[in-house]
């Protein structure tokens, strides 16, 4: 990961990484998937790349208090017409910060992260895949099973992590 992942000129981890030509290609795209090099412990809440990694997503995939899949997606992406907005936020995004935060001693940060998710779940209880970033209104499938497997999986952690 050291050799072929990072980017010392971006101080984090890059998504992907791909051989091109007599070289080597970075994805340096923002991506949330980066949070699991935390949560799958693959590096640690001490180490200073992982670290600088989660706050590039924190910092440019934000959306409020939830977190865009990466920037740019065009995926249902229901704001077209602003550059500040990186894509619909996540629930799944949202809450893979939320544990991220806990690892690195952030609970107050990962609670918001939770409420906000929590907030919006349908009156039936039902959560989404994703909330329009203006709005507020429910975006894709719902209920998304996998975005309340997520929300147990953060409280889990939260209640655990001291």
């Amino acid at each position: 990961m050291d050799r072929y992942l990072f980017h010392d000129g971006a101080g984090r981890f890059a998504r992907s990484g791909h051989r091109h030509g007599d070289g080597y290609h970075l994805d340096t795209n923002v991506d949330a998937s980066l949070c699991w090099l935390l949560l799958l412990a693959v590096r640690t809440p001490g180490d200073a790349r992982t670290r600088a990694t989660i706050e590039a997503v924190r910092t440019h995939l934000a959306v409020g208090e939830g977190i865009a899949r990466y920037q740019g997606d065009p995926f249902l992406r229901a704001v077209d017409d602003d550059d500040d907005v990186p894509g619909n936020p996540w629930l799944l995004c949202t809450l893979a910060v939320a544990e991220c935060e806990t690892l690195l001693g952030e609970r107050e940060a990962a609670l918001r992260r939770i409420r906000w998710v929590l907030d919006h779940a349908r009156p039936s209880g039902a959560l989404p895949e994703q909330i329009h970033p203006r709005t507020g209104a429910p975006i894709g499938t719902c209920p998304l099973t996998w975005s309340h497997a997520m929300v147990i999986s953060a409280t889990a952690r939260l209640a655990e992590t001291p």
